[in-house]
């Protein structure tokens, strides 16, 4: 799991994703039922789109 929050903050960065206005503004592309989290599948969708390997054990 520690990779893979490395490998996200470090895709972030390269996004230039370091703000919380941006971050903000990624969950909400993401949240697209506006329930308060990104279901499983509009996650895997984001890592994909990240480059970063979805890992089943961490995102359920």
């Amino acid at each position: 799991m520690l990779d893979m929050t490395h490998e996200l903050k470090t895709q972030l960065k390269k996004m230039a994703i370091t703000d919380k206005t941006r971050v903000d503004e990624m969950f909400l592309r993401y949240n697209k039922d506006r329930l308060g989290f990104i279901d499983i599948e509009n996650l895997k969708d984001m890592c994909r789109k990240m480059q970063l390997p979805p890992d089943e054990d961490v995102l359920n």
